[in-house]
């Protein structure tokens, strides 16, 4: 990418705070959407004072700073969600938003963080459906589910002119370092490509951002097999 700055909602989030830090770390400016940028301090955020961070104040459902954000930037990296057990998620008009900026600033290359269970091809099966149910009566995360499928139906519908790419990571977990994350495609049924670690998987999104193999698809984290 010739313009090296990325536009990150999500950025204080449990993947996100990992990912600025991947993008830094690969050459980038990053600038970020949060809702409190004077809660980004250093004593929570490695990166809170680094000369390439961008920070702008902003909710998930302000039109026009979403927008206007989009100016200048070479992609757009989205890891939002509702909390357990809130009744909406934020993705889907989030993510209406980001495709509006796209569009007037013409910004190509957008990822957007979903889940596992997350389908852009065909409807769920029974048995996913039934898995689905169990899921959200053990996590709370019926506004994630919802939020997850609008969001991938409108990407799917109405953004055939942006280079999108869904990611489907289903556990995660806080571990060191420890592989190298590559593309599964399978859908299903269930959540593919096992548990992995947040510092690896958004490193992984680093290399998406060129990997035209991942445009309008939707790939889920696998570690690569020795």
């Amino acid at each position: 990418m010739s313009n090296k700055k990325l536009l990150i909602l999500g950025a204080t989030g449990s993947c996100g705070r990992h990912f600025v830090n991947h993008a830094l770390n690969a050459g980038y400016a990053v600038r970020c959407l949060v809702r409190d940028p004077s809660r980004v301090t250093l004593d929570r955020f490695t990166w809170a004072n680094h000369e390439q961070v961008e920070l702008i104040a902003a909710q998930s459902d302000d039109r026009h700073i979403i927008t206007e954000a989009c100016q200048d930037v070479s992609a757009v990296i989205c890891m939002i969600g509702p909390l357990p057990g809130a009744n909406a998620s934020p993705l889907g008009s989030a993510v209406r938003n980001i495709a509006e900026g796209m569009r007037k600033f013409r910004v190509n290359r957008f990822i957007v963080q979903a889940g596992g269970f997350t389908k852009i091809v065909g409807r769920p099966s029974l048995a996913e459906k039934l898995m689905r149910k169990v899921f959200i009566w053990f996590t709370n995360e019926a506004a994630m589910i919802e939020g997850n499928d609008e969001m991938a139906e409108f990407l799917v519908k109405e953004c055939s002119d942006l280079q999108w790419t869904i990611t489907r990571p289903g556990m995660l977990d806080e571990r060191e370092e420890s592989g190298i994350i590559e593309a599964d495609h399978d859908y299903g049924p269930g959540m593919p490509g096992g548990k992995v670690g947040k510092i690896d998987l958004t490193r992984w999104y680093i290399d998406l951002l060129d990997d035209e193999r991942s445009y309008q698809q939707a790939p889920a984290p696998r570690y690569q097999k020795s």
